[in-house]
């Protein structure tokens, strides 16, 4: 090989390094942190007060738990497993607990009002969780837009992941969801780490019955 191929080579890499450093990861197991904070509405829209809590995202391939607790008391876990094709949300009622089976396709739908939107950046802001930030605006489809940090860093393996985000190519860092009541819920990363998770966590504990949706909502009128 003479000089002149060993050059351009070397130029090549050193060129390439950059852009090898900077490839975009997926997070395909591990746990997402967020602090969570509800600004809570009565049915007429008045203003009921804040609580806040946690948001917890644990991952494994298509192995979903989306754990949200506030200190009102409320506390829902949605446990997701793409390849068994099954959701399920676990709640307490009246002193017991209830694995509460869901249609994984129409908790996927849920995503459809958001989907197709348009991001706009506009400029880098303070870290967050250790990852460097864009601050950005998206856009609906409706005509609606929300402000959003994200890193590029990172992006999800679940298209589902991020109800109101469905596909973004980026992990979401701050960003706020509005209720169908109109409550909004302001969501802060604490913590992005990736790492190996066990199987168990994703399985339905033992002290918990399974009952369909339907079920459910009888023994919530009770």
């Amino acid at each position: 090989m003479n000089n002149t191929i060993k050059y351009t080579i070397a130029i090549i890499l050193c060129l390439a390094t950059p852009l090898l450093a900077d490839a975009q990861k997926t997070f395909l197991e591990g746990t997402i942190e967020y602090t969570a904070t509800l600004q809570a509405v009565s049915s007429d829209g008045a203003n009921m007060g804040t609580h806040s809590g946690k948001y917890i995202i644990t991952i494994k391939g298509k192995q979903v738990k989306k754990e949200f607790r506030l200190d009102n008391n409320f506390d829902n876990t949605i446990l997701i497993n793409g390849d068994g094709n099954t959701a399920y949300s676990l709640k307490s009622t009246q002193g017991k607990k209830y694995a509460i089976q869901l249609d994984l396709q129409e908790l996927m739908a849920h995503d459809n009002a958001y989907a197709g939107f348009r991001i706009e950046d506009a400029g880098s802001s303070p870290a967050i969780a250790g990852l460097p930030v864009q601050k950005a605006t998206v856009h609906y489809n409706d005509g609606s837009s929300v402000p959003i940090l994200y890193t590029k860093d990172w992006k999800a393996e679940d298209e589902h992941l991020f109800e109101h985000f469905p596909s973004i190519n980026g992990l979401p860092l701050d960003f706020t969801y509005k209720t169908g009541n109109g409550a909004l819920i302001h969501f802060r990363a604490e913590k992005v780490a990736p790492g190996v998770v066990e199987n168990g966590a994703f399985r339905l504990p033992k002290d918990y019955k399974i009952i369909s949706t339907a079920e459910y909502q009888e023994l919530s009128k009770k």
